[in-house]
């Protein structure tokens, strides 16, 4: 449950930036692989939790995995990382 509320957390922080349905198919594969589970296309759509059928879920990872608009929100999406990571620590100039 902390890793949900870790990848919700850090992922809310670029909400802005990304579309809504993005960041929940996003949240579910980053969710899918802090659990353990392969990275795979096929273990990756197999682990989330969405209750539609199983070739549903493999072409959402697909499109994900694919998606242009993705690639180019690295940046944000890693700066989001470092913030939280790094949150808390004494600046040393």
């Amino acid at each position: 449950m902390q890793a949900k509320t870790i990848v919700t957390r850090l992922l809310s922080a670029v909400q802005p930036l990304m579309l809504a349905a993005r960041r929940r198919a996003l949240t579910d594969v980053a969710l899918c692989a802090v659990n353990g589970n392969a990275l795979s296309l096929s273990a990756l759509a197999l682990g989330t939790r969405r209750v539609t059928a199983l070739r549903h879920r493999v072409k959402c990872v697909d499109r994900l995995l694919g998606n242009d608009h993705l690639h180019q929100e690295r940046g944000p999406l890693y700066g989001a990382l470092a913030r939280h990571g790094l949150a808390g620590l004494p600046r040393n100039y």
